[in-house]
């Protein structure tokens, strides 16, 4: 027997998710996601009851204050990422900017903006506690931001699989992960790793960022891809403002800051660092 596909995603109503989506964070959705679009949210309407498209823009959309907007974006934004993604920033950090910067400040700043599930922040801690081994007055603190809920309830439970961990090195999991007892294949960032890092959720296109103070090293990678040039040059601005004097800014590997005039240089591969 044939199961029935579930509702169709209509122009009209793509059209509307579009402009939504855009309007509060900024992404852009070309029509070549229309499929994409109509495969994440049916499992919106299957979860509300709904065999209409059209009545679930009517639900979530015409009446923004409620929860549903929040699930709308939590299911259409990409939360993907590893452990040590792109270890040449990490080993940038560790070779080019730890031994001036912790040499001038007895506590480093980190922001990890679009922290998605969390191995991007627990990555910059488990970095930052081996580096403190050898320089035991040096502390640090994460601050990691996301617009995805979904993502950050993630990132708080700080529970990954064998899989999910596999790209830290052995010898740092045996530091810093726990085995769960009753399932082995559920790891725990252990405690000391967790401890140094605030989860928030944050929409990286408001006009003005509610954070909390300046920071020396900012992540944000793989994550302008998704936003048009005008909008990247606004995230990029507020993000160099947010940088102390000197400080770095790492982006994913695809993206570039070619043509926006911005007080950032570049020093490294995807690395720039404030004038």
């Amino acid at each position: 027997m044939c199961m029935s596909e579930g509702p169709k995603l209509s122009s009209n109503s793509f059209r509307r998710i579009k402009h939504y989506l855009y309007d509060q964070v900024g992404i852009v959705l070309t029509d070549a996601k229309l499929k994409m679009v109509e495969g994440r949210l049916q499992k919106r309407l299957r979860a509300l009851s709904m065999n209409s498209f059209d009545h679930y823009c009517q639900y979530a959309l015409d009446r923004p204050d409620t929860s549903e907007s929040v699930e709308l974006i939590n299911a259409l934004t990409t939360n993907k990422t590893d452990f040590f993604r792109e270890k040449h920033h990490f080993d940038y950090i560790e070779q080019q900017i730890l031994p001036t910067l912790s040499d001038e400040k007895s506590n480093i700043r980190f922001w990890s903006a679009g922290c998605s599930t969390g191995e991007e922040p627990y990555s910059m801690s488990i970095m930052m506690l081996e580096w403190q081994q050898k320089h035991a007055n040096c502390t640090f603190d994460i601050y990691a931001t996301d617009i995805s809920t979904d993502a950050l309830a993630t990132a708080k439970r700080a529970i990954y699989s064998e899989l999910e961990v596999a790209p830290i090195p052995l010898a740092l999991r045996q530091k810093y992960l726990l085995r769960g007892k009753t399932d082995p294949n559920k790891i725990k960032v252990a405690p000391i790793a967790t401890h140094p890092v605030t989860f928030e959720r944050l929409n990286l296109t408001d006009n003005h960022l509610n954070i909390p103070h300046k920071f020396d090293i900012i992540f944000c990678r793989n994550v302008l891809i998704y936003f048009d040039r005008d909008t990247q040059a606004k995230i990029l601005r507020q993000f160099a403002r947010a940088l102390t004097p000197n400080g770095h800014l790492m982006i994913g590997h695809s993206e570039t800051l070619n043509g926006i005039d911005i007080d950032i240089d570049l020093v490294g591969a995807t690395t720039y660092k404030k004038r």
